[in-house]
Formats: C-alpha cells, structure tokens, sequence
C-alpha cells in the first residue's frame, strides 16, 4: 500500500514545483501565440510522464539530445491545431 503522507509530500516538495516551471513556460508561449493546445496538464505530462519513466527504467537515455527531442515533439503539440 501507498503511504499516503509521503505521496503528498513528494507531490508539494517536488513534482508540483517541477510543474509550475513548465507551466510558467506554457503561460508565456500562450501570451505569445505559441501555445494553442487549451489543457496545460495534459501538456505537463507529456513533457514529464517520459522522463519519469526513462528515470525510473533507463536513466542513461536521459541525454540532451533525448531532451531536444522531446522538447519539439511537445512544442508541436502544444502548438494545438494547425493555424
């Protein structure tokens, strides 16, 4: 069983702070046009649920080139539907 104190310390100490720098970025490419795709949590885990999962079963693809490319391939989608 899950120990429910630690899950919701682990969430405010460190996953929620993780988030909220991403989703400052999200707001500021909205503000410019960048961002079109309505659902910031969605697109929060998009960009987080792939490193968590690389962290927890293969750390060394966590490269900057691995990186990059996750950074585009959200930017697409967070770009939202074609203008």
């Amino acid at each position: 069983m899950q120990d429910q104190a630690f899950a919701a310390l682990l969430w405010e100490k460190l996953i929620a702070v993780r988030r909220g720098s991403v989703r400052e970025l999200l707001a500021r490419g909205r503000a410019r046009g960048e961002v079109g795709h309505p659902d910031d949590e969605f697109l929060l885990d998009l960009v987080y649920g792939p490193m968590w999962y690389r962290l927890l079963f293969d750390p060394a693809a966590l490269t900057p080139v691995y990186a990059a490319e996750l950074a585009r391939s959200v930017a697409l989608v967070a770009a939202g539907p074609a203008r």
